[in-house]
């Protein structure tokens, strides 16, 4: 079958129907390709983020391409959309996100930039309302926590979103002018 075939043999046809049936490349010189749209980009790299982070959940690790740099807003959708992560109330009682589980992993030896973009993937899904999440004794220094919830007030089942021992800073939380 098509998966049994050699991986370059397999690579060759597929940039061949990729170029030429859904013009999703364009050869740029040999064996140099540039994708024709930045959405198509955005969703191959989301792809292969989504598919990175669900086999580093299983290694106890961060996955190494939330460590490379900020992830752009198209990727941050993407992912969590492959992910299929949900907002918090959606989740079976015992059910947890692919995300939280990753966050759960993390420690304070995690790279600060992994923690920010875990947590820019959940803020996306969850429309900035982060409560409940276990944030202790991480390296908080380049998340994004502006306007986001923490406690959700009247929620009987619910815990606020635990800082102790994080490293944060008050530009994390708060925009310039209001400090």
């Amino acid at each position: 079958g098509l998966l049994d075939m050699a991986p370059t043999k397999f690579a060759d046809m597929a940039i061949v129907y990729f170029e030429h049936t859904f013009k999703f490349l364009r050869q740029e010189a040999k064996n140099v390709f540039e994708f024709s749209h930045q959405v198509y980009r955005d969703f191959f790299c989301a792809w292969y983020i989504a598919e990175e982070i669900k086999r580093s959940l299983y290694q106890d690790k961060c996955c190494e391409s939330l460590s490379l740099k900020l992830l752009d807003g198209d990727v941050i959708e993407f992912v969590s959309d492959l992910l299929g992560e949900k907002d918090p109330w959606e989740y079976a009682r015992g059910e947890t996100s692919t995300l939280v589980n990753m966050l759960n992993q993390c420690s304070a030896e995690t790279p600060a930039i992994c923690v920010a973009n875990i947590l820019r993937l959940l803020r996306y899904k969850r429309r900035k309302d982060l409560w409940g999440l276990d944030l202790s004794g991480l390296d908080l220094t380049l998340a994004d926590l502006q306007n986001c919830t923490f406690f959700r007030e009247g929620s009987g089942n619910c815990r606020p979103t635990s800082f102790a021992g994080a490293k944060i800073h008050r530009e994390n939380l708060f925009t310039e002018s209001h400090y």
